[in-house]
């Protein structure tokens, strides 16, 4: 047993693990519990489904070529410019077939939304840089897209991968490219062998985009990839290790993940870094690539990173050799330099076969681990749930007749009365949220402020560009205090479900459902003031001319003349600085409408957000209430039928159910052989 490797030890402790729910599928059925064994179902085949494992990193850093070699044959295209457009899932299976989820006409239909949303903000700016033009141009590529796509003569189920046909199709699927379908496809799924020295029989590798990529749909589909892996195995390149695009990636990953309740975004036990393309470093210097690619992500707040070398296409290479097929001149010299003319030993000299075993010895292991835990902890809990279902079961057999019939009749009445509170579930709920957010609905201090803005700034050449960042700036906080006040709301409507069913929610944490997200084109129409002393002020120079003229013909002479002039000058500047204060004033006026029109058209849609919220914090209290009152209903009918047994043969009944103790207590005995190889895993150094 000393001799065995992490992928064995992590084989056996799955296996023993699937057992456990194998056999509490078993138990929940024997006891009636039809709901509860659909669950532990879905529980273990998420399980059955494996590990998944994300390889990560920018375009050109050998993502595919390093599932290529996993694989041991070249399936997954490879380029210098971003290949793969869509998420790619390999399964370890025999089959060496491939399907396609392809998305829905409502999903193509939002991304050209916000494909022309982001054009819109990109074309306004004055001079896009080189990566904004090459984005502009992916943003029309994805206007372009047809909704009512269809795969010619209708996508079949499975598509097979020594086919050229199919095999050709999957390729358009994949990779970007004037005739690529990858825009279409939200998902490929590849089922083929895997080396089995790298990679255990369930688990699942998945490929993904570029990071560095333009296209927003591409850096997308890696983050929802990203969110969904079990662990992650993350590549640079040893030539230029950490670059501006990898410290971006990095940076972006902790914010997803953070943004997604995962643990820490770069948390240690979950990403072994890798520098790819090794074979272009001399060796002498590929210690430091190492070193100086662990200092960087030291400075980035991971400790003790996890950083392997390796070269991705020696090991293909090396794997396409073995295999037997065709490597062409270039290739195969570049394998034999690296192997000293050994490509047998391609796989542990490329550095892939350190690798995997490091992933499988910590990042993987641990992974792994904390998955079989989690399972295990469920299953116990469910084990307990039974058991203690069973003796409830019990004593209710063991009663008189007359006894369990009465109580059948009391647990329909209980039924009864709390199926009855779904209106207060309603009401009280829309009560609760609409006190809540009754507060947040009002804009008049938006208005206020922007309208003192107005008044203020008023002559400022950028008054659009201040208010609608204020404006953005005041929705951002209105809406991070509707998000603390919701989570409050939620724990009265979960608190009301509790009371009325008369249940203890046990200081459950609320887990509120997705709230939706606050979209409004935030663009106010003010146009910049003109010049005040402009226009307008001809006629106060035509009055002081008059009164001037007036003045020097009743006094004469030269005294008369120049005290006329004087006179008629104070006038003309009365008269004009009275007209630009006018002109102002009616422009600011004009301005504050304007700001009081734009918050006006605000209102409508803030309004909508907020009773969108209302709906679905309502209707998540409902669904709380009648997914408890479900669980109760199983319980109560339960009780009913075996009262209604008790009255024909109790001992058949007791029977039964010392017949499904045993086998809880049974199971109890596979959790213990199972924890123990779980624990196993972690024996090694």
């Amino acid at each position: 047993m000393s001799d065995e490797s992490p992928l064995e030890r992590l084989t056996a402790a799955t296996g023993a693990v699937l057992a456990v729910y194998d056999h509490l599928v078993r138990c929940a059925r024997s006891n009636g519990q039809t709901h509860l064994a659909e669950e532990v179902q879905r529980d273990r085949s998420r399980l059955a489904g494996g590990l998944r494992i994300a390889v990560v990193g920018a375009f050109s850093s050998g993502k595919s070529t390093f599932v290529n070699a996993l694989i041991g044959r070249k399936v997954l295209p490879t380029r210098v410019e971003p290949t793969t457009a869509t998420v790619t899932e390999v399964h370890n299976g025999p089959a060496g077939t491939a399907s396609v989820r392809l998305k829905t006409e409502d999903e193509i239909r939002r991304e050209q939304e916000e494909a022309c949303k982001r054009r819109e903000a990109l074309e306004s700016q004055a001079d896009p840089d080189a990566r904004e033009e090459e984005e502009l141009r992916a943003l029309e590529s994805v206007a372009r897209l047809d909704p009512d796509f269809q795969y010619p003569g209708g996508l079949p189920a499975t598509f097979h991968l020594d086919r050229d046909a199919d095999r050709d199709a999957i390729e358009r699927f994949l990779a970007d490219g004037p005739d690529s379908w990858a825009p279409y496809a939200e998902r490929v799924t590849l089922e083929m062998p895997m080396d089995e020295r790298a990679v255990p029989a369930r688990a699942i590798i998945v490929d993904t985009p570029g990071s560095n990529s333009l296209s927003r749909l591409h850096r997308n589909a890696t983050w929802r990839a990203l969110i969904e892996a079990d662990c992650v195995i993350f590549l640079v390149t040893a030539r230029a290790p950490f670059s501006a695009h990898d410290r971006e990636l990095l940076s972006d990953v902790r914010r997803v993940r953070q943004e997604n309740g995962l643990k820490q975004g770069l948390q240690n036990d979950r990403f072994l870094f890798v520098a790819n393309a090794i074979d272009d470093v001399e060796e002498e210097e590929r210690e430091r690539v190492r070193d100086y690619l662990k200092a960087r992500l030291i400075e980035l707040g991971i400790e003790e990173p996890r950083v392997e070398l390796a070269s991705a296409l020696v090991a293909c290479l090396a794997q396409t050799w073995a295999a037997g097929e065709q490597l062409s001149k270039r290739e195969r010299r570049l394998l034999m330099d690296s192997t000293d003319d050994e490509p047998v030993r391609g796989w542990e000299t490329s550095g892939l076969a350190g690798v995997m075993d490091r992933l499988w010895r910590t990042v993987g292991r641990e992974a792994a681990q904390h998955l079989l835990d989690d399972a295990l902890v469920r299953a116990g809990q469910t084990c307990d749930f039974l058991t203690e279902e069973v003796n409830d079961q019990f004593k209710t057999v063991n009663e008189s007749e007359k006894e369990a019939r009465s109580a059948a009749e009391e647990a329909e009445r209980l039924l009864a009365r709390k199926r009855s509170h779904l209106k207060t579930i309603e009401r009280d709920g829309q009560a609760v949220v609409g006190q809540t957010l009754a507060e947040f609905g009002d804009l008049s201090e938006l208005r206020a402020l922007l309208e003192e803005i107005v008044s203020s700034h008023a002559r400022d050449r950028g008054l659009r560009t201040r208010v609608e960042a204020e404006v953005r700036y005041w929705l951002s906080r209105r809406l991070q205090d509707v998000e603390v006040q919701i989570q409050e709301a939620g724990r009265q409507i979960q608190d009301i479900v509790a009371r009325c069913l008369d249940m203890d929610e046990g200081g459950d944490a609320v887990s509120l459902p997705r709230l939706p997200e606050f979209t409004f084109d935030v663009r106010f129409d003010l146009p910049d003031l003109g010049d005040p002393d402009g226009d307008g002020v001809a006629a106060p120079a035509s009055i002081g001319a008059v009164v001037g003229g007036l003045i020097g013909g009743l006094l004469g002479g030269p005294v008369g003349a120049a005290l006329g002039a004087g006179l008629g000058g104070l006038v003309m500047g009365s008269a004009k600085a009275k007209a630009v204060k006018e002109r102002w004033e009616s422009q600011i006026v004009r301005q504050r409408k304007l700001v009081r029109q734009n918050v006006d058209e605000l209102q409508s849609p803030f309004n909508d957000y907020l009773r969108q919220i209302e709906s679905r914090l309502v209707r998540w209290g409902v669904d709380r209430f009648e997914g408890r009152l479900a669980d109760l209903h199983g319980r109560y009918e339960l009780r009913v039928k075996l009262a209604r047994e008790a009255a024909g043969d109790a001992e058949v009944v007791r029977q039964r159910l010392n017949q499904q103790l045993d086998e809880l207590a049974r199971c109890g005995g596979l959790r213990e052989d199972a924890q123990q190889k779980v624990e196993r895993l972690g024996q090694f150094p």
